[in-house]
C-alpha cells in the first residue's frame, strides 16, 4: 500500500468507534495466498460460495473474473494490515446497480464494528465512483452478522428466496438486502 489508497474510511463514520482506521484499495496480486488461507478456515467460509480453496483457483478466478470491468476485487486494511477484501460484482452500467460481499478473513477484527465500517465505504465508493443507483448484498439466511451489519449500516431487507441453494445436503434461503442512492447516509 505505498501509493495513495482508493478509499480512506474513519473511524467516526458509524455509529460506536473502532480503535483502526480501515482503508479499501486494489487488492494486490501477490497477496492472494491470503484469500486462500481466509477460504480454508471453516470459520470464515462457512457463508461463502464454495470451491475457491487454492491458491490456483483464487489466481484464476483474480484473472478471469477480476479482468472484467464488471467486478471489481478491494482489499480492506485495518490500518496498515490486510484483515479482509470487498467485492463489487455484476456491475451494470445500464440498469446502474451491482452486488457487493464483504469478507474480514482476519478473525482477531471481528465483533468491532469493523464489517460495518468496510461496507460503509465500499457502498460509497460503489455509489459515487460507479454511479451506482441500487447497491445490494445476497447473503446466505444464516448468516446474522452479516444480515445485521448491512442493516446497520443501512440497506434495507427486500425479501427471501426460500430454499434457494443447496449446501452441504440442505436447501438454505437466500436475503437480499439493498440500498438506493437518495436512501444512503455514510
Amino acid at each position: 500500500m505505498s501509493r495513495r489508497p482508493i478509499l480512506p474510511c474513519r473511524r467516526s463514520g458509524i455509529e460506536g468507534t473502532s480503535m483502526y482506521d480501515i482503508t479499501l484499495d486494489d487488492f494486490p496480486p501477490d497477496r492472494l495466498a491470503a484469500i486462500v488461507h481466509w477460504r480454508n478456515d471453516p470459520a470464515v467460509n462457512r457463508y461463502l460460495r464454495q470451491g475457491i480453496l487454492t491458491l490456483e483457483t483464487v489466481q484464476a478466478w483474480y484473472t478471469q473474473y477480476f479482468s472484467r470491468a464488471e467486478h471489481q476485487l478491494f482489499a480492506v486494511y485495518a490500518d496498515k494490515a490486510l484483515i479482509g477484501y470487498g467485492t463489487l460484482s455484476h456491475i451494470d452500467p445500464t440498469h446502474r446497480n451491482g452486488e457487493i460481499g464483504m469478507v474480514i478473513g482476519e478473525k482477531q477484527y471481528w465483533h468491532q464494528g469493523l464489517g460495518a465500517l468496510a461496507v460503509t465505504c465500499l457502498t460509497t465508493l460503489a455509489l459515487t465512483r460507479y454511479h451506482l443507483h441500487r447497491v445490494y448484498a445476497i447473503i446466505q439466511g444464516g448468516n446474522m452478522a452479516s444480515r445485521r451489519c448491512f442493516k446497520k449500516v443501512g440497506f434495507q431487507h427486500e425479501g427471501r428466496l426460500r430454499d434457494a441453494r443447496y449446501i452441504n445436503g440442505a436447501f438454505i434461503d437466500l436475503h437480499y438486502y439493498a440500498v438506493l442512492a437518495h436512501e444512503w447516509r455514510p
